[in-house]
């Protein structure tokens, strides 16, 4: 699959975002999500990691929304991450 031409022409960061899910398999969203928790989670992890956690997963939730609407990504991706920010969030407000 590493020759696949798109049917229609991709100029538009939409376009281009759903031509890359269609070559990785529809992994392109998860793959996104993945990286930017990462990145996310070890910039805030220099000061205090539950607040890392918890601020990784609030930008992942606001993207899933995003790559959502897109449809990159599964509706259950989105549940995960509602969850994990309910879940940092009661974590948070119970270490205080």
């Amino acid at each position: 699959m590493s020759y696949y031409f798109p049917m229609a022409n991709v100029t538009g960061f939409p376009e281009q975002f759903i031509y890359a899910n269609t070559l990785t398999d529809n992994l392109f969203g998860i793959m996104i999500l993945v990286l930017v928790f990462a990145v996310a989670f070890m910039h805030g992890s220099r000061d205090d990691t539950g607040r890392a956690f918890a601020s990784a997963s609030f930008i992942c939730l606001l993207l899933s929304f995003f790559l959502g609407v897109l449809n990159l990504i599964n509706g259950n991706i989105v549940i995960v991450f509602i969850v994990l920010t309910a879940l940092s969030a009661f974590v948070l407000k119970r270490s205080e």
